[in-house]
């Protein structure tokens, strides 16, 4: 596939976006995130139906919600599919940006994936849901599972907005094996306190604290919204992508994914020439450092491509997670090394 077939691809994508986006037919952003019962109540004081059933019809079946989070999987699916060519691996940051302006800017942030994962908990704890809620985050699974967490580091609009702040030439701070440590235990007490504010509460108000939801629509209906924005910026200036290590339930439930025997994963091929080169790259820091050893997290990688880009002998490559090339390995120090030098951390 080369890079023509790719750009026509992505024209294709955001063509189909913005005429998606300003169709007259979608329903207001909440309908997909009510329970069952509320989003598909009749509205029996509307004065120009002449029947309950007449309402009922006026709402189409591609609903905002479902029709953006079809699309933000498409888009996932093109963007698997350029991670693996060297010659098409350049255009994530194509795919982020239109992932910055159409998803977040134009869409308002809107549908949120957050809420896709929150009315997924609400399902597991046996509350009433619409299934069109699920679609962003559950069809992200089966993507993950084939391609690598590639909606985390091409599509995501959240994750773009952090990237496009840092300053990675002026600041680059809590990279210690330590702080990586303690940004993930922060991330799992996040997923447990959203858990427990799913489960309690009958509808629980995300979009009314969401930083990201405030930053692309200038607007927040608290001022929690805007202190959690405030936070965001100012600790996305000093750290990569610190909402993705230290907050984000997606991220970390599609890392879970890259767990399941033949998830896509990316691994250590035939040599390493022990440059760090792939070390250095890695600014999400899932290649982590332990007792002079090195190994990839998979759970925390983004599949951004860049490990794979940076090795002069093509060492890091992507595999189909299996007894031979484990999502976590670490390397001996000699200065050249085959497959069987990898020694399984797991």
């Amino acid at each position: 596939m080369n890079n023509t077939i790719i750009i026509k691809m992505l024209t294709a994508f955001l063509v189909f976006s913005f005429l998606a986006g300003t169709g007259v037919a979608f329903a207001q952003d909440s309908d997909d995130f009510l329970p069952l019962d509320k989003a598909n109540a009749v509205i029996e004081d509307d004065s120009s139906a002449t029947s309950p059933t007449a309402v009922i019809q006026t709402r189409p079946f591609f609903t905002r919600n479902l029709k953006w989070g079809t699309i933000a999987i498409l888009a996932s699916i093109a963007a698997g599919f350029c991670l693996r060519s060297k010659q098409t691996r350049g255009l994530r940051i194509v795919f982020l940006l239109a992932s910055l302006v159409v998803l977040g800017f134009y869409n308002g942030a809107c549908p949120c994936p957050i809420l896709s994962v929150m009315q997924t908990v609400r399902l597991a704890v046996g509350k009433s849901v619409s299934w069109k809620s699920l679609v962003y985050f559950v069809g992200l699974i089966p993507v993950t599972y084939i391609f690598g967490k590639v909606w985390c580091g091409w599509v995501c609009h959240m994750g773009a907005l952090q990237e496009f702040i840092f300053l990675p030439s002026r600041f680059d701070l809590f990279r210690s094996v330590r702080a990586q440590k303690v940004m993930r235990l922060m991330r799992y007490i996040l997923l447990a306190a959203l858990i427990a504010w799913v489960a309690i509460t009958k509808y629980p108000k995300w979009c009314i604290y969401d930083p990201f939801k405030t930053a692309f629509s200038l607007s927040s209906v608290t001022s929690v919204g805007w202190y959690l924005l405030g936070l965001l910026l100012v600790s996305s200036l000093f750290i990569y992508r610190p909402f993705c290590k230290a907050a984000c339930p997606i991220g970390l439930m599609l890392g879970w994914v890259t767990k399941i025997p033949g998830a896509s994963v990316i691994g250590l091929g035939r040599k390493c020439p022990q440059c760090m080169s792939c070390v250095k790259s890695c600014r999400i820091d899932a290649i982590i450092e332990d007792d002079k050893k090195y190994s990839v997290d998979n759970q925390e990688c983004i599949a951004c491509g860049e490990c794979i880009d940076t090795c002069r002998l093509g060492g890091m490559r992507l595999f189909r997670k299996g007894s031979a090339h484990p999502s976590k390995f670490s390397c001996d120090d000699h200065p050249l090394m085959d497959d069987h030098s990898c020694i399984s951390d797991e």
